[in-house]
């Protein structure tokens, strides 16, 4: 078997399936694919995003894609793990794909806190937006920019390939839209064309969040009532110079009694009870559970809800993904 030192010369559209003498990925113990690394990228408005490396180790079998870059992007309301709580990213580590998944502002490791604190450390005020004002617009100008010259820098290639699931795929049309260094664009659950079809459907496009919109923003404020005016105070606040500090301490969530303390809507365990149990009598779900386990891996995506179970579907949704060729070259996978 040759060892692979370098890149690949073998287009990401050439992917073949192993040798008959290769290990099966199942076989290959998960930490002996990687080296894993966290890094900085900072964002144009002062957010400062995580980014989470797993470099891969080369192998003894055939790695085709070894060394090229993929920048993950997760969903709405997902962070690092709707990628790694199953076999998704292990499985291009098999191929020798270096993963850096980005965690969008105010997700997992890119958190409020985070920016905060660098922020004051820095002696600059913090992004205007830290009190939950950012919106999508605001993650496809100023996040991805950051995220995908961050890992263009790291790995000091011009291009690299696009992975988004769900949101993060459909910021993905956006960004390769307006952008020339992409490599190549894969999706995952993210439609590109809502409402095309029959016509029911188009009027749900249409008319839907016409309709649901209010009563869900008007569900999830009341269940986040505290937050949303704790929040709207310390914005206020900030506007003043003189009252800053006060504002920091507003939105500080730990000096909040405990029982006000927002918690995310229990999805994740809902989706553990409907999920077939298997022969060995675990859950389908349970290594989903991992994403939205602990107060350090889900955190409100905005002053609306934050619906951890959604890590859990992409999770299922990611665990059966094929590669195959596409005429422009780049992968494509479902």
């Amino acid at each position: 078997m040759r060892r692979l030192d370098g890149p690949s010369d073998v287009p990401i559209s050439g992917l073949q399936a192993p040798a008959a003498n290769d290990p099966r990925v199942e076989d290959v113990p998960f930490k002996a694919l990687y080296k894993k690394e966290i890094y900085d990228a900072r964002t144009r408005d002062g957010w400062i995003l995580q980014i989470t490396r797993y470099r891969p180790v080369p192998q003894l079998f055939h790695q085709p894609i070894l060394d090229e870059p993929i920048l993950l992007v997760p969903g709405w309301s997902q962070n690092r793990h709707a990628f790694t709580c199953a076999s998704f990213v292990k499985r291009l580590l098999y191929y020798g794909a270096d993963c850096h998944i980005v965690e969008l502002r105010g997700h997992g490791r890119s958190s409020r806190e985070l920016s905060l604190k660098t922020a004051k450390a820095e002696g600059r005020p913090p992004p205007s937006d830290l009190d939950f004002g950012w919106d999508l617009d605001t993650y496809l100008l100023e996040d991805l920019p950051a995220a995908v010259a961050a890992v263009k820098q790291r790995t000091g290639r011009k291009k690299i390939v696009y992975l988004g699931n769900s949101m993060g795929g459909m910021l993905g049309y956006g960004y390769a839209g307006s952008h020339d260094d992409l490599m190549g664009l894969v999706t995952i659950g993210a439609p590109s064309d809502i409402g095309r079809g029959f016509l029911l459907m188009r009027a749900v496009a249409l008319f839907g969040p016409a309709i649901l919109g209010p009563l869900i923003d008007a569900a999830c404020t009341a269940a986040t009532g505290v937050q949303c005016a704790r929040h709207g105070t310390a914005r206020l606040l900030r506007k003043l110079r003189l009252v800053r500090r006060a504002a920091n301490l507003i939105a500080d969530e730990a000096a909040l009694p405990r029982d006000l303390r927002f918690r995310h809507i229990p999805v994740d365990s809902v989706l553990r009870l409907l999920a077939p149990s298997r022969p060995n009598g675990t859950s389908s779900a349970t290594n989903a559970s991992l994403a939205t386990s602990g107060r350090s891996s889900i955190r409100p995506a905005s002053r609306r809800t934050s619906f951890a179970g959604s890590s859990a579907r992409a999770a299922r949704r990611s665990h059966g993904a094929w590669w195959s060729s596409s005429p422009a070259g780049s992968a494509t996978t479902r």
